[in-house]
């Protein structure tokens, strides 16, 4: 016997039989999968933000370390063309790799930098204004001020100049301790290459 389904058997109680179905499966359901059901709905809906203490976020991840005064001067030297040992012996020398160093003058950071000059050598060398109390910027315009003079003197008077200031150098009116600066400097920067320079030669981080 040929059992024939009309249309209104189709959409009345077979159309029924199935959302009833399907309504005692999802109630047959776990409590958390239910759950996770209505967060998909009403995710789908936009019900829920990033901020729902029900959606478990990734956290974010670390800063980055502070980049240690070594690495602030190894960068300027190589921005600049300055050999790394010799900036780090200048700026041990200067400031003992202390970027809130302030001499007495008014010079200031890693580099012993005089504001005044910062002001002249930051547009002319680095095409900006500089900030002496940010070590990075301390470091690059130091830096450029060394590479200047390296490229108008020998390494000796070009560590002299720097120390005294090119006017005082050229008319002989320098400190008498300005030779044993650059000499200083000089031995230092060969100590600090061989890895037998002042403790800590990987400097600390700069603040």
């Amino acid at each position: 016997m040929l059992l024939v389904l009309n249309r209104w058997s189709l959409r009345g109680p077979v159309g029924w039989g199935v959302s009833l179905a399907l309504a005692v499966t999802f109630l047959s359901l776990p409590v958390s999968a239910q759950a996770t059901g209505g967060m998909l709905a009403a995710n789908v809906s936009g019900w829920l933000s990033a901020d729902d203490p029900r959606i478990e976020l990734t956290p974010p991840p670390p800063p980055p370390p502070k980049p240690t005064v070594h690495e602030i001067l190894a960068q300027a030297a190589h921005d600049q063309g300055v050999d790394p040992n010799l900036l780090l012996a200048v700026s041990y020398w200067e400031s003992s790799w202390n970027q809130s160093a302030v001499s007495s003058e008014g010079a200031i950071g890693l580099l012993q930098v005089m504001p005044k000059t910062a002001e002249v050598a930051g547009p002319r060398f680095l095409g900006r204004t500089v900030n002496l109390n940010d070590p990075n910027d301390n470091a690059e315009i130091g830096a450029a001020l060394l590479k200047d003079l390296l490229n108008k003197y020998d390494p000796r008077t070009a560590l002299a100049a720097y120390y005294q200031g090119e006017p005082a150098l050229l008319s002989g009116s320098y400190a008498p301790d300005t030779w044993h600066y650059a000499d200083g400097i000089l031995s230092l920067a060969g100590q600090i290459a061989a890895g037998q320079g002042p403790a800590g030669s990987q400097g600390p981080s700069a603040s």
